[in-house]
């Protein structure tokens, strides 16, 4: 994927996308022993759900 070639909508999701990622990477980091998933499973809910959301406004713009 060229990244420069990238509508100014699709920079925004693609943005949403990887702080999404990189808060479940952080959630995985301070999970305490045995509770990786469920650190995972909280922040993909909030935070994949605000990126759904992101990219539904985006498209319906």
């Amino acid at each position: 994927m060229d990244l420069s070639k990238l509508t100014e909508n699709e920079r925004i999701i693609a943005e949403h996308a990887v702080l999404t990622y990189q808060a479940v990477s952080e959630a995985v980091r301070k999970a305490p022993q045995g509770q990786g998933m469920a650190a995972i499973e909280e922040v993909v809910q909030e935070k994949g759900f605000q990126t759904l959301r992101r990219m539904i406004e985006v498209s319906a713009s």
